[in-house]
C-alpha cells in the first residue's frame, strides 16, 4: 500500500513539473516574440532577463548585462544612475 502512495506522489509531482514547464515555455515564447521592451530585475536592481528587443536597444549581449545593475552595464554618465534611482524608489 505504501508503494502505491509513493507512485501516486511521484506521478502527481511529474504532472505538476510538466505543467510548470509548459507554462514557462509559453511565457518565454510570448516575451521573446513581443515587440515591447520586457526585462526583469532582482531586488538589487540587477538584470536577470531581457527579451531580444531590450537587448537590441541596450546594444549589449546577455553576458554583459545579466547580474549587473544599469550603472554597471551602461557605464557611469550614460543614464544608468537615473534608472537606478528610479528602481530604488
Amino acid at each position: 500500500k505504501s508503494l502505491t502512495g509513493i507512485t501516486l506522489n511521484i506521478t502527481d509531482q511529474k504532472r505538476i513539473q510538466d505543467e510548470v514547464k509548459r507554462s514557462n515555455d509559453i511565457l518565454s515564447a510570448i516575451m521573446d516574440s513581443s515587440s515591447d521592451i520586457i526585462y526583469l530585475k532582482d531586488r538589487r536592481s540587477r538584470m536577470i532577463y531581457c527579451n531580444p528587443v531590450t537587448l537590441s536597444l541596450i546594444g549589449l549581449p546577455e553576458e554583459k548585462i545579466y547580474g549587473k545593475n544599469d550603472v554597471e552595464f551602461l557605464g557611469a554618465g550614460n543614464g544608468g544612475e537615473k534608472i537606478l534611482e528610479t528602481d530604488e524608489r
